[in-house]
């Protein structure tokens, strides 16, 4: 996808996924209009987006807080997220599916219960096969609010400061290497080593994380190790990954 065409080719992708899996459909939709991550897809509930009064403008944050900006920042949403969460939760309760405050926001439409990360990266690359990533609509999502941002703002400063906020980033110039493809994970700059390199210091760094986002980022770098076209390189580093985990496992249980 390139800058001219990716968002005719997201919704036009949308709009296939809606025909066989609506919940899948929104989920693409929160991430490309919202900026989601794959955990906050996952663990929010009908209670964080819906008041009384309606579906919020704010999303006060709903993760544990870690070092990332994103899970102490709050999500706004526009118009179009909030009239297309709306209908989606009229959807749910008319397809027999939980709407009480504490039931997943984006169920497995399998089983109506939460998503696993694994399962809802299989039914995400179902439909998008290689041509995109969670960080791809993402990316995506923020050249479109750049795009809209520019007719509003004249001020390059105030536009940078928008862009952040929106992308819920520590500083401006992240938010831009994302733009550009220089990021390839929220606030993580592209290393230049060779792709093999990367992967490599990616298992090294797994040492320094836990629970669910240390299960994300082995599936990250597993799909990372599959685009590799050297097949004795991808067994090498499947062996390492494997390696590691497994050690980890052990430490674990003894």
């Amino acid at each position: 996808m390139d800058k001219e065409t990716a968002e005719d080719k997201i919704l036009k992708a949308i709009s296939q996924i809606d025909q066989d899996n609506f919940i899948l459909a929104n989920i693409v939709r929160m991430v490309y209009f919202a900026h989601f991550h794959k955990n906050e897809i996952i663990n929010i509930k009908i209670k964080n987006i819906i008041t009384e009064e309606g579906v919020v403008s704010e999303i006060a944050p709903f993760l544990d807080k870690t070092k990332r900006a994103y899970t102490s920042t709050p999500i706004v949403l526009d118009e179009d997220s909030k009239k297309f969460l709306d209908v989606h939760i009229k959807k749910l309760e008319a397809k027999g599916y939980s709407i009480d405050p504490d039931s997943p926001l984006f169920p497995d439409i399998s089983t109506k219960e939460k998503y696993n990360s694994r399962t809802l990266g299989r039914h995400f690359k179902n439909f998008f096969k290689e041509t995109a990533t969670f960080n791809d609509l993402r990316r995506f999502g923020i050249q479109r609010r750049e795009d809209k941002l520019k007719e509003e703002i004249q001020s390059e400063f105030r536009l940078k400061e928008a862009l952040a906020r929106f992308a819920r980033h520590s500083r401006p110039d992240i938010t831009r290497k994302q733009i550009n493809g220089d990021v390839q994970k929220a606030g993580m700059p592209k290393r230049k080593d060779l792709p093999w390199e990367r992967i490599v210091k990616s298992i090294e760094g797994l040492i320094i994380m836990t629970g669910e986002h240390k299960r994300e980022e082995a599936e990250d770098i597993q799909l990372e190790i599959s685009k590799l076209n050297e097949d004795d390189v991808k067994e090498s580093l499947n062996r390492l990954l494997d390696g590691y985990l497994n050690q980890e496992q052990h430490k674990v249980s003894v």
